[in-house]
């Protein structure tokens, strides 16, 4: 865009659309002015996104579609997040890691990333 839209003041609007058109919890980084959803919809939904932004008058930076990461994909198959320095296996308890509910494997598939 032109003119690319720098306060995260709408962030929690875009997460909010995200959600809608996603059908995915969108997850917000404050800092980095992004909101991320899980999506099945690829390509065409990346330009459902567009369309519902544009209606609501909200200008972005960005807008894409990304894989998630081997991160994202270890915390939903897992239900524990990989943490700096500990290898990414089973729990220190000895017990299976227990996957969080709702989980859906969604952060396994493609992200709609949009950074206000």
């Amino acid at each position: 865009m032109d003119h690319p839209y720098n306060s995260g003041s709408r962030i929690d609007e875009v997460a909010a659309i995200l959600t809608r058109v996603t059908g995915s919890a969108a997850v917000v980084d404050r800092p980095e002015r992004t909101a991320t959803a899980a999506t099945a919809k690829g390509v065409a939904g990346l330009a459902e996104v567009a369309n519902a932004l544009a209606d609501a008058g909200v200008q972005v930076e960005d807008l894409s579609l990304r894989q998630p990461t081997l991160d994202e994909v270890f915390l939903t198959l897992t239900g524990v997040p990989i943490e700096d320095g500990e290898p990414a296996g089973p729990a220190h308890d000895g017990q299976a890691p227990v996957r969080p509910a709702g989980a859906g494997g969604q952060a396994t598939g493609a992200k709609h990333e949009v950074r206000t």
